[in-house]
């Protein structure tokens, strides 16, 4: 598997996504996934797609100069494919389409659309 198939795989994704062909919903994370590091995950999704169950979040985590000191926190999304007890089967290659999968994702799951449609007067 390439990125470049990653890269497009997570771009129909989030296709699919925006369409409302692949619904997604807010979960609490596992609590497994920050314990032991200095990560911080507050936002998980999950959704199932063609029986396979999908989640995406969000792993912040402190970053430190040559003297270990902290010099603030970077983020990055994280897909995974899990099994029904939400272990992590396989995590793909962090790719720059993951950014548009996450907005697609909150978009669709705060209901953000709906509220600037009802706001304006116009269908999201």
């Amino acid at each position: 598997m390439t990125d470049t198939q990653v890269r497009k795989a997570v771009a129909e994704l989030a296709k699919r996504t925006q369409d409302r062909q692949l619904m997604w919903r807010l979960e609490k994370p596992p609590s497994w996934l920050q314990h032991g590091t200095d990560a911080l995950v507050t936002i998980c999704y999950e959704t199932s797609f063609e029986g396979r169950f999908l989640r995406l979040y969000e792993s912040s985590e402190r970053g430190y100069d040559e003297n270990l000191n902290p010099i603030g926190w970077y983020s990055t999304f994280v897909l995974e494919i899990t099994d029904q007890e939400r272990r992590t089967l396989f995590t793909f290659p962090r790719v720059s389409t993951l950014n548009e999968l996450w907005e697609a994702v909150q978009s669709q799951t705060s209901g953000a659309a709906e509220l600037v449609g009802s706001l304006t007067g116009s269908l999201p």
